[in-house]
């Protein structure tokens, strides 16, 4: 009787130890499966029926339970012999941690973490499992964003530091489309370009794109048009039974759509684009991380235009100094015109064409008398008068103008003697000399309207200054060949005066420029501007007195040797701002031909140390002794190899060396780079020795 009570009260102790049990597994939070040795699942609770739905029966085997889709981490699914609840009751694993992934009758997704552990009997021996499963979805969700954005942030921040190191606007773009398909994970992106003078957006950069045919859109057309007319991001979830879709897309691989504007400030730039080939929501953060990818894509456009005008500018200040040396590099008038127009082409890229026409004696017609890029010149040049070609008279008497369709465009000057392809656009200037109309300088292009630009207008303008100078001086020079005088030389000066226009306009493209740079806040590229400002402004300097100098020279038979120093010293290198000094005894006399030597010697000398060496002093001295004459330059400038220079023969040193040889005397160089140069001459006097008195001094 008491052996049965004491069972009673073993079995008793035991249920309400089975009831504890089965209530503490069934309020845990997390997913609870027990199974028996044959993996038939034996106990279950409110979590793991929330988890599996519906709820998992009992005595179900788990090789049933394959229709839930558990899966390894990166989705491959998982053999039910292999999940850790199994492993524990087949083979006495235990299992802590495990990642798995679930995926739903309805796709969604559920990230696990699995455990398990035998249950032995009282022998040890295994008879079943259990399985903890903590659902952490969320946490793997919150990870998985966090990851996301980590990338999204170090994406921009790549694409920053391509901004500051890059100035390829091309590659910009491509790597921004790029990072927009990355990065929201979609098929295929492309960016449109605003096109002011076409009032259209134009096909920029694809990333698998090539579905995309259309290269131009219209406001309103398409997606790019349509966030362009909405100025802000569109999204279009079903492409195929959108109204605002392109005919010619239907039917292609395009389910969703993203679209945002490239703006800055309210400057419209253009459109990026996103596609994908399956339905796709895009939300806000998509949204979000797009519009900021644009961003990035208006300031690389943005810096690129300030950086292709910067290059435009230093472009045409280089043209115009080109264009300015080989204008006063000739005085025949055919060459002159054709250096001119190759001048003129070079600084202005969209020229296709080009033709010089200048006015006759008469006064009553206009011939082309240089041309570069018809199809067929003809047997003579073209002639037009008065009332043959009233824009181009217009041009001749009036201002400068730009063309930018071809409607007004004389098709005779523009397709000159029989040209078949038309101008679409064009600019003119006149020749204009002491205020009297002299010809026209006309530049077109046959590809694209609105090739010119106000700057190449500006540009071609001061080149008809210098031309209309130049063309003067020619005529001038033809009409007194063989009868220079004095009085035309000066004349002469005056007119090649004109060329500091030249220098004027790059100082302004310079100061232009850093006022711009002012405003972008980049004091390191307005220092670099002033810089070149005040290069500009003292080279000018010397290379006009070295120029007015060489058109009024000293007079070596009324001055004397040192009197033609003293004057060139005084007239061109102490009023350019160098330190010159002339050692020379007060009274010298050589004969007539030393005397033009040394000179010439002298002024290749000076010349040198003033355009090429920089220097900032320069001293001159003039020695002579019985029977022999020394004349030596020394300057502080940047110096230069010798050897080097001999080699290409250049800064006239072949030329010295060979006019001093031809006096039975000798020419010393002596140079290094950094260490300044020293001309040194001798020349033997033959038949008698040089009339001096006195020792040298400082003659200033």
């Amino acid at each position: 009787m008491a052996t049965n009570e004491a069972s009673e009260r073993q079995h008793e102790t035991l249920r309400e130890s089975e009831w504890s049990l089965r209530a503490i597994i069934e309020n845990a939070p997390e997913a609870i499966i027990v199974v028996d040795r044959e993996c038939r699942v034996v106990l279950t609770n409110s979590a793991a029926h929330w988890l599996y739905k519906p709820p998992i029966p009992d005595g179900q085997e788990l090789q049933s339970l394959t229709g839930l889709g558990i899966c390894h981490p990166d989705g491959t699914p998982c053999h039910p012999q292999d999940l850790p609840l199994a492993r524990s009751a087949l083979y006495g694993e235990r299992t802590t941690g495990q990642e798995m992934a679930m995926f739903l009758p309805n796709g969604h997704r559920r990230d696990l973490l699995a455990s398990s552990a035998p249950i032995r009997d009282t022998h040890g021996r295994i008879s079943g499992a259990v399985g903890v499963f903590e659902d952490v979805t969320e946490l793997e969700q919150a990870r998985r964003e966090a990851q996301q954005r980590t990338a999204q942030m170090e994406a921009l921040r790549q694409v920053g530091l391509q901004l500051v190191a890059e100035l390829d606007l091309d590659l910009l773009l491509h790597s921004i489309v790029s990072q927009a398909v990355r990065l929201l994970n979609v098929d295929a992106g492309a960016l449109y370009l605003y096109k002011p003078e076409q009032d259209a957006l134009v096909w920029a950069v694809g990333i698998n794109a090539e579905i995309l045919t259309a290269r131009s859109l219209s406001r309103g057309q398409g997606l790019a048009g349509k966030v362009w007319e909405l100025g802000g991001p569109l999204v279009v979830d079903d492409y195929q039974h959108w109204a605002g879709r392109i005919a010619q897309y239907d039917g292609r691989p395009i389910a969703s759509a993203l679209g945002v504007p490239i703006s800055w400030g309210k400057d419209f730039m253009g459109v990026l684009n996103v596609i994908h080939s399956t339905p796709r929501a895009f939300g806000p953060a998509d949204t979000q991380l797009l519009s900021l990818l644009a961003t990035q894509a208006a300031i690389a456009i943005r810096n690129a235009g300030f950086v292709a005008e910067q290059r435009k500018r230093r472009r045409h200040a280089e043209a115009l100094a080109r264009a300015t040396a080989a204008l006063t590099g000739t005085l025949q008038m055919g060459q002159l015109l054709k250096d001119l127009l190759a001048a003129a082409m070079e600084a202005t890229p969209a020229a296709e064409r080009g033709a010089v026409l200048l006015l006759n004696d008469e006064g009553n017609e206009i011939r082309v008398m240089a041309q570069v890029g018809y199809d067929h010149t003809g047997a003579e040049p073209a002639s037009f008068g008065r009332h043959e070609q009233p824009l181009l008279w217009s041009v001749l008497n009036g201002e400068s103008m730009l063309i930018s369709e071809p409607g007004p465009i004389p098709s005779h000057i523009l397709d000159l003697n029989g040209g078949h392809r038309p101008a679409q656009s064009a600019v003119l200037a006149p020749l204009r000399c002491r205020d009297t109309a002299i010809g026209v300088i006309v530049l077109a292009s046959v590809s694209q309207q609105a090739a010119f630009t106000p700057a190449d207008l500006s540009l071609l303008t001061t080149l008809a200054g210098q031309a209309a100078v130049a063309v003067d001086n020619c005529r001038l020079f033809e009409e007194t060949r063989g009868k220079a005088t004095l009085e035309e030389r000066q004349r002469l000066a005056r007119a090649l005066h004109d060329s500091v226009t030249q220098s004027l306009y790059s100082l302004t493209l310079f100061a232009q420029a850093a006022l711009e740079w002012t405003g972008a806040g980049d004091l390191g590229r307005v220092k670099e501007n002033l810089l070149h400002i005040s290069e500009a402004a003292q080279q000018s300097l010397k290379d006009m007195r070295l120029l007015v100098y060489e058109l009024r020279p000293a007079d070596l038979q009324q001055d004397g040797l040192v009197g033609a120093l003293h004057h060139r010293l005084n007239a061109v290198e102490k009023r350019a701002g160098v330190e010159a000094r002339l050692v020379a005894e007060p009274s010298i006399a050589l004969p007539v031909a030393i005397e033009e030597v040394l000179y010439y010697i002298a002024q290749e000398a000076l010349n040198n140390a003033l355009k090429h060496a920089a220097a900032g002093s320069v001293t001159v001295y003039l020695r002579a002794s019985d029977g022999d004459v020394e004349l030596e330059i020394v300057d502080d400038g940047r110096g230069f190899s010798p050897d080097a220079v001999r080699e290409i023969g250049g800064l006239g040193l072949m030329t010295m060396r060979e006019r001093a040889e031809r006096l039975g005397g000798s020419l010393t160089i002596q140079s290094a780079p950094g260490q300044g140069t020293r001309v040194l001459a001798q020349i033997h006097i033959t038949g008698g020795a040089a009339a001096h008195r006195g020792e040298p001094e400082e003659v200033f």
